[in-house]
């Protein structure tokens, strides 16, 4: 959950986090136009009924999308996130190169620092996030959307030493994300 709450808040472009807002507004625009109409034809002495028979179906739509909308928007990206595949123990080994995962069943996954496009980090959390697949990605990262995914490596399997010595890494690999959340250890 707390992986889910640090990509909410920090890693999702502004497009995302925008675009059900942003639709909401458009088809409350339609509607707001149709009922517009029905009050032009009304006040000009067109019955109810027959105001209503040719912006029906342009109301209705335009309803249903408002309800799309504000249901997407309350959801946010809790409905986009798929668990890992491979839910046992995993190893990160953290390098100059990249990060290297490997799990007991032998299968492994090197990931450069070119493959990872931006960095968070949480209290508890440091939050990868891949915008490129790879055939073991799903094992090992939460889908968020399709090719995209999120690597979280927990501070507590962490040595005293190595939460700065890979904070320390990741600034200097990774740019941090656009609208960050507050970092550790900075004034």
């Amino acid at each position: 959950m707390e992986s889910q709450q640090g990509y909410h808040r920090a890693l999702r472009s502004l497009a995302e986090k925008y675009m059900y807002a942003f639709s909401l507004f458009i088809w409350s625009l339609v509607f707001l136009d149709g009922a517009f109409l029905v009050y032009r034809r009304v006040s000009r002495g067109q019955t109810l009924g027959a105001a209503l028979q040719t912006n029906r179906m342009m109301m209705v739509v335009s309803l249903l999308l408002i309800a799309v909308s504000l249901f997407n928007l309350r959801r946010g990206p809790r409905g986009n996130f798929k668990a890992p595949g491979y839910l046992g123990d995993q190893t990160f080994e953290i390098a100059e190169e990249g990060i290297s995962i490997h799990a007991p069943e032998r299968l492994t996954r090197q990931l450069g620092w070119a493959e990872v496009s931006r960095y968070t980090e949480t209290e508890n959390l440091f939050l990868l996030l891949s915008p490129w697949s790879s055939n073991v990605s799903s094992l090992f990262a939460s889908r968020i959307r399709i090719g995209r995914f999120l690597y979280s490596i927990p501070k507590r399997a962490l040595a005293p030493g190595e939460t700065e010595e890979l904070r320390n890494l990741l600034r200097r690999k990774l740019p941090l994300a656009r609208y960050s959340l507050p970092q550790p250890g900075t004034a």
